[in-house]
């Protein structure tokens, strides 16, 4: 991997990893905003900046759990998978795909499974099912975000077009 792709696939790594978060902060401030406007759970539209305060509040907590949570992954786990898919000639969004369900679905065993230990492990069913159906998501939003800033299936073709 020479120096330029390398500086280009951190960054794409870093970026895609705020991504996940900086989007469930959005649905959840998009989700407030609806019951405000419908005045449900005691919103109020009374106080304006009070809404936009705490929208923004929630938003950047999400977006930095959700990069504390990601770019470890992304990069001990992400990058080393970028590597073996782009040796073995898999570049195709499919299989960038495949594997950030995959890990997604791993991230929230583990860490669902760390949160909570009571009952069977992993508490209530279904709430343990909703994460895993997230997280899973989560990881599918990030390895795609990745694989549309390093296009590694335009990076080998043009490595192809170079070597004939």
């Amino acid at each position: 991997m020479s120096q330029e792709n390398g500086d280009k696939v951190r960054l794409a790594v870093l970026a895609a990893s705020v991504l996940p978060g900086f989007i469930v902060g959005g649905i959840i401030n998009g989700g407030f905003l609806v019951e405000a406007l419908l005045g449900q759970d005691g919103m109020d539209l009374n106080h304006p900046l009070d809404m936009i305060s705490s929208g923004f509040c929630i938003w950047v907590f999400f977006t930095l759990a959700g990069a504390v949570v990601a770019t470890p992954v992304a990069f001990f786990v992400g990058l080393p998978v970028h590597m073996f898919l782009e040796h073995r000639g898999k570049v195709g969004w499919l299989p960038y795909g495949a594997l950030g369900l995959t890990t997604g679905v791993i991230v929230a065993i583990t860490f669902v499974g760390i949160q909570d230990h009571d009952g069977w492990g992993w508490g209530d069913p279904k709430e343990f099912f909703d994460s895993l159906l997230v997280f899973a998501l989560l990881g599918v939003v990030n390895t795609t975000a990745f694989w549309l800033m390093i296009r590694p299936d335009r990076t080998a073709r043009r490595k192809i077009d170079k070597a004939s």
